[in-house]
């Protein structure tokens, strides 16, 4: 490693666990900027992809441009018990060497091997937020925009969104771009928004960014990138366009996962029975599972993007070339 080099040296095993991934995210990308790994030295692996032999790989790398190597391992309740085992056999070692962060989705298993690891690592857990507290995060959020919200209208929200707070971001950033630069934001607009799915409530142009939605549920690619270009040109941001997938996808799942176990139309969250028979129709030829990879590359594109690791523009357009194609085609994440 070149001496001249004068980064800080961050090491250590942090295991980050728990369903609510918005604040699980948040956390991870302080880990990540706090450890001051560059490009070349940061890895993000997926543990259903990665055997004990190949992270043990990478975690002998030498870092080549900052203090020290960054490694993220995702889905890790999936990790094969081998690998398990090999990381909790070489934890301490590992923790003076390399900045090892290890992702589970959902609560970790009483007879995951992965146990033994939570008194080896900095254990952060993330469980759902309770209502009131939920509330007054939607509240922080909006005014970190610069934007209020009235009290009956985050309320609905919150009720609507659940303790999700991944939804409830997508949509408070729907609701900032639905009311456009009128500072205040209503139960009414909120409202609004939740019926635009409807032809009546979408652009009269063709050209919004719901058309761009529009597009991707018809796999029409050449039409979706099209659609960048024209809101891009008209002054939309990237993270504003990735906010929209965003939110698109999980209305998708929520859906998804409702008609897999026959469920009515009134078992889905917000959801009108028209706009539930609409998605119906979007959803078809897509898996859960596709859309779940979706989603999950949407996040990585994110964060990414917010770290400086990916050009936004580029990171979208890919994203979205990834949300055209059919299951079969999509082989691996954009970012």
């Amino acid at each position: 490693m070149d001496p001249s080099i004068s980064h800080s040296r961050t090491t250590g095993i942090y295991l980050l666990i728990g369903p609510d991934r918005y604040r699980q995210r948040e956390r991870l990308q302080t880990i990540v900027a706090g450890a001051g790994a560059d490009v070349m030295d940061h890895d993000v692996v997926r543990a259903g992809e990665v055997s004990a032999a190949e992270l043990a790989d990478l975690t002998r790398g030498v870092a080549a441009t900052s203090a020290s190597r960054l490694i993220v391992v995702e889905e890790a309740q999936r990790l094969a018990r081998e690998a398990c085992e090999w990381l909790i056999a070489e934890a301490e070692q590992l923790a003076g060497r390399v900045c090892l962060v290890v992702v589970i989705d959902g609560e970790l298993e009483a007879k995951s091997p992965l146990q033994a690891l939570v008194p080896l690592a900095a254990t952060e857990r993330f469980p759902w937020l309770p209502p009131d507290a939920v509330t007054r995060w939607a509240d922080a959020y909006v005014a970190a925009r610069g934007k209020r919200i009235d009290a009956d209208a985050t309320r609905e929200l919150a009720v609507a969104m659940g303790a999700d707070l991944g939804r409830l971001a997508a949509r408070l950033d729907q609701l900032a771009a639905w009311v456009g630069e009128r500072s205040s934001m209503t139960r009414a607009d909120v409202r609004e928004l939740q019926t635009a799915g409807a032809p009546s409530g979408r652009p009269a142009d063709g050209k919004g960014g719901f058309a761009l939605v529009d597009a991707i549920a018809r796999r029409d690619t050449a039409g979706a990138l099209q659609l960048i270009d024209e809101q891009l040109d008209s002054g939309k941001d990237v993270l504003e366009l990735l906010g929209l997938l965003v939110w698109q996808l999980q209305r998708w799942l929520t859906v998804a996962h409702t008609a897999g176990a026959r469920g009515t139309a009134k078992e889905i969250g917000d959801l009108q029975a028209w706009q539930v028979d609409r998605i119906r129709r979007e959803l078809a030829g897509r898996s859960v599972r596709e859309l779940q990879d979706g989603l999950e590359a949407a996040w990585e594109l994110d964060t990414a993007i917010k770290n400086g690791r990916a050009v936004p523009r580029i990171g979208l357009e890919q994203l979205v070339l990834r949300l055209c194609k059919t299951t079969r085609d999509v082989s691996r994440s954009p970012t």
